[in-house]
């Protein structure tokens, strides 16, 4: 669900790993921002489904299909290559800070515009700070940070990101 429709640099995650679903759900990304689920099913499963049998709570109106018409249009459009390519970047940036601050960021884990960053401190202090220097983060859990950037950002947004991150990491002891 939230690793899909790009996020990761491909279309889906698993695409990274070699392997092929028999059945794959998908929400939140496919809509852009409007409530929009789907179910991809494999040649083999296409008959599975029956008229009815199936329902979903983002289920899809005529607004949210046409978002998700924009969005995989724009994914093929060149916003996949932005991934990746920010998400190098951003990677690339992230294991500066590992280095810099090892004491307080154990490990970065993650691809595309997807990262997390393992702490040896409670991440919601860093999440404070963060959004002090007007950066939004999430703690996924006790000492991850989340970073989920727009998949439109650049390398300009992440050196924000990244200035922001260095700074709070200073201010705390």
């Amino acid at each position: 669900i939230q690793a899909g429709c790009g996020r990761t640099g491909k279309f889906l995650s698993y695409e990274h790993y070699g392997v092929k679903p028999d059945i794959v759900t998908m929400a939140k990304g496919i809509g852009g921002g409007f409530p929009l689920g789907a179910i991809l099913v494999n040649k083999e499963l296409e008959d599975i489904f029956q008229k009815g049998m199936h329902g979903t709570t983002f289920g899809g109106n005529a607004v949210a299909c046409a978002a998700g018409y924009t969005v995989i249009d724009e994914l093929e459009k060149g916003l996949l290559d932005n991934v990746v390519e920010t998400g190098k970047y951003l990677k690339v940036k992230l294991e500066e800070i590992h280095k810099q601050f090892h004491q307080k960021v154990i490990e970065v884990r993650g691809m595309g515009l997807m990262q997390g960053i393992f702490l040896s401190f409670d991440a919601s202090i860093l999440v404070e700070k963060m959004i002090v220097h007007n950066v939004i983060t999430n703690a996924s859990s006790g000492t991850v940070l989340r970073l989920v950037p727009p998949l439109i950002a650049g390398k300009g947004e992440v050196d924000e990101l990244i200035s922001a991150l260095k700074l709070s990491l200073e201010e705390i002891n």
